[in-house]
């Protein structure tokens, strides 16, 4: 009888340890969807959140976007980090990441600083970013050499290329070898390799007006 009843704790425990896993990860996958979605709801290449971004003066209206991407961002990382198990289900995460890195690239490298977003939160949400490629690490993933191409520069801003200040070249190079080693880690293709990957038509461009959108 007591045997019975110590494997039936013990049953009980792997049930439990099982439903927590098993939530772990249908949170994760919402999670990760839900952000994927909302960022190539912007965009599906780089320069279309910048191009979406324009409110006819400046690049301003997507402060509070910048602010939320970093929140969510940020959570995700540290879910990551402490259980790398979830990087076996990346969803359309790594792709949408890989758009929004370069979309802050053009940004930062392409924009006079008096029409850009706010300078904190573009090093915060770049700050994030890394903070999730980090947690890489522990999968044993990392660059392996190949580097994709260029982000296009939008035509509006192509007269403003400025790389001075904005990060070494050798920092921007390893960042996106290493994301497009993650988008193929997940099964996926680099956003330039397939252009009807984008989750929804782009939202219209009056959303950078109301960041809420």
């Amino acid at each position: 009888m007591i045997e019975k009843i110590g494997i039936l704790w013990i049953l009980a425990i792997f049930v439990l340890f099982g439903a927590i896993k098993l939530f772990t990860i249908l949170k994760d996958l919402s999670q990760k969807n839900t952000l994927a979605k909302d960022i190539m709801q912007h965009g599906c290449m780089p320069s279309e959140i910048v191009d979406a971004a324009w409110t006819g003066t400046d690049f301003k209206g997507l402060d509070e976007k910048l602010d939320n991407w970093t929140v969510k961002i940020r959570a995700l990382a540290y879910e990551h980090s402490s259980s790398p198990f979830l990087h076996d289900f990346p969803r359309g995460l790594p792709v949408a990441l890989a758009v929004l890195d370069d979309a802050l690239s053009i940004l930062k490298r392409g924009t006079p600083s008096e029409e850009r977003p706010d300078g904190t939160r573009l090093r915060r949400l770049r700050g994030a970013i890394n903070d999730m490629l980090n947690t890489l690490k522990p999968i044993g993933l990392a660059e392996t050499g190949e580097v994709p191409a260029q982000p296009v520069f939008p035509d509006r801003i192509t007269d403003h290329l400025n790389r001075v200040g904005f990060e070494s070249e050798g920092e921007f190079i390893l960042r996106r070898a290493l994301l497009l080693a993650w988008v193929r880690y997940s099964g996926q293709a680099w956003y330039d390799d397939q252009p009807t990957f984008c989750i929804e038509k782009p939202v219209s461009k009056e959303w950078a007006r109301d960041p809420s959108v």
